[in-house]
């Protein structure tokens, strides 16, 4: 039979350990996975937030490079400047 690992019960089987604490351990456990996941969310989303930046500075640099009569600058600055909102307003935490 299975014993509890740690705690307040440690070494008890699992059938020894009172219901409320086993309900309790449980909750807490949901409640560390969901800080856990949301975490993870948000590393991964500031590593695709990185990626989306890299793509639209260099896009950015290489077209502002070539000279006025192939683009339009204006034009390039402003789209520049949404694509980079697009990406900061993507990058801010939602309400779970």
């Amino acid at each position: 039979m299975p014993t509890m690992k740690f705690g307040k019960y440690q070494g008890m089987d699992y059938s020894e350990v009172p219901t409320d604490y086993i309900q309790w351990l449980m909750d807490d456990t949901k409640k560390k996975l969901s800080e856990y996941e949301r975490e993870l969310d948000l590393r991964k989303n500031k590593a695709e937030d990185s990626w989306m930046n890299q793509i639209v500075e260099r896009g950015y640099k290489e077209l502002k490079a070539l000279d006025a009569q192939s683009v339009n600058h204006v034009k390039l600055d402003t789209a520049y400047k949404a694509l980079k909102n697009a990406i900061s307003e993507a990058a801010e935490p939602k309400g779970n």
